[in-house]
């Protein structure tokens, strides 16, 4: 009996240490860090917006002041990679803000502060990086 105390023991220690280090957050306490994504505007003006925190939640608005709800987390290597990409962009230095009639919208927000990137005018392009980390973070989206 007493040699399978020891395994179990540290079997039960690093599960008790490894849900410590993991962060869950709920739809009411997203931490400073994060990105959004999504898109508004039409005939109806209706607003879409994504939340991806570090640890890989994502969540889903609907409306400027709508219920958020959790859906299907993104893997956390492929959450990393999207952060480092919008910061590769070096997308803070960048005051990109016309939309549409439809527009879409890109932005981080910190400790320190917010970077938003809002397009959709056809006369305004985004930027063609842009559009691309859109299209990878809209990927992230279970289909409705």
């Amino acid at each position: 009996m007493k040699p399978f105390l020891l395994p179990f023991l540290l079997c039960c220690l690093v599960l008790v240490l490894w849900q410590c280090q993991r962060n869950t957050y709920s739809n009411t306490n997203f931490p400073a860090d994060q990105l959004a994504f999504g898109s508004g505007g039409g005939f109806a003006g209706t607003l879409t917006t994504y939340h991806l925190l570090p640890n890989g939640q994502l969540f889903r608005s609907d409306g400027i002041q709508g219920d958020t709800v959790s859906i299907p987390p993104a893997k956390k290597r492929i959450t990393k990679e999207l952060y480092t990409h919008f910061d590769d962009l070096e997308l803070t230095d960048i005051d990109f803000d016309f939309p549409g009639n439809r527009y879409y919208f890109i932005s981080r927000s910190t400790a320190d502060g917010s970077q938003k990137i809002t397009w959709g005018d056809p006369e305004q392009p985004v930027p063609e990086a842009v559009q691309n980390l859109y299209n990878e973070l809209k990927a992230l989206v279970p289909l409705q």
